[in-house]
């Protein structure tokens, strides 16, 4: 990362943490809270590994619902982790639309206030009083795949993910700025 940033002059934010289970370490049930917590803020303080390069940003914290005791001692290890260092959270909050009260509640309880948080993905809600609801808490609201309008998803098994068209996306969006949280909102082209 800090090679790509040289030769390219942009400031490129590396994140810590844990992403969604199936990425999680083999050893991960026998990781404690406590561990992970200070892994989290030497990343921050003092950088990865042996090399200084100090993470921005704690995540994106994957999760799928409902959460595992894994994704439940991340989220209470980053939110206080972010209580020591500053550092802001990133989440990837899986596809469910009562995973995002939940991850921000722990989230909270360990230190880490909704304004402090990023929470990415939010192309796939559907239900606009959600997007109310999370504008209401203050954190940060992402829209993070433009571009990716594929309806096979719907097909697939339960539940159904609904991927949205971009138009959709920024109806979405506008209704945020509507609300007076357009300073909330950001965009990003995780399409891969």
């Amino acid at each position: 990362l800090a090679r790509i940033s040289r030769a390219t002059g942009l400031n490129i934010v590396m994140g810590a943490g844990h992403y969604v289970p199936v990425a999680h370490p083999a050893d991960m049930d026998e990781r404690s809270e406590d561990s992970i917590y200070e892994r989290l803020v030497r990343d921050v303080t003092v950088g990865v590994g042996d090399t200084g390069i100090k993470s921005g940003v704690i995540g994106e914290l994957g999760n799928v619902h409902p959460l595992t005791d894994n994704q439940t001692k991340v989220l209470r290890a980053a939110g206080r982790a972010h209580a020591e260092t500053g550092c802001p959270g990133l989440i990837h909050p899986g596809h469910h639309e009562a995973s995002h009260l939940s991850i921000l509640e722990i989230l909270d309880r360990a230190g880490c206030p909704p304004e402090r948080v990023i929470m990415g993905h939010l192309d796939f809600i559907q239900e606009i009083e959600t997007i109310e609801w999370l504008a209401g808490t203050g954190c940060y609201m992402e829209w993070d795949i433009f571009g990716f309008e594929d309806t096979n998803l719907a097909a697939g098994s339960p539940p159904p993910i609904v991927v949205p068209t971009d138009a959709q996306r920024i109806e979405r969006i506008e209704r945020v700025f509507e609300m007076g949280r357009g300073d909330r909102v950001l965009m990003g082209h995780d399409v891969c």
